[in-house]
């Protein structure tokens, strides 16, 4: 009797701590939306363009946006070398290599969120 109420606190110990450590796991990076975005980027938040030079040269980019080119190959690399103080919205074309891309910021301690539906999306928000 006395062994299965140990092990019942035990495994009811274990369940809270998987559950937190999920949790704090899916806080770290999110999809969010553009006027999310525009409100994290008010806050201090920093964009990154996702896309490659020839995107960004024939549609253009957000103003202030760090060019970042996740086809590169040394894109890890770059990501590595951003400042961990601050706190990333990354954005693609229509969201889907930005999205790919917030396991290396997470890889490199560092916070980001995916604009969903890209600089298309937010171009048309502009309108």
């Amino acid at each position: 009797m006395f062994y299965k109420t140990i092990l019942s606190l035990f495994l009811i110990c274990l369940c809270i701590a998987c559950k937190q450590s999920q949790s704090e796991n899916t806080t770290l990076s999110k999809d969010i939306s553009i006027q999310q975005a525009a409100q994290l980027h008010s806050e201090g938040y920093v964009y990154i363009d996702l896309r490659t030079p020839e995107e960004i040269q024939s549609d253009g980019k957000i103003e202030g946006a760090i060019s970042i080119n996740f086809r590169s190959p040394d894109f890890d690399q770059m990501i590595s070398k951003l400042p961990k103080s601050n706190n990333y919205i990354a954005y693609c074309a229509s969201g889907g290599r930005s999205s790919k891309s917030l396991s290396s910021f997470e890889k490199h301690g560092l916070k980001a969120y995916n604009m969903l539906g890209g600089y298309g999306s937010w171009k048309q928000s502009q309108k």
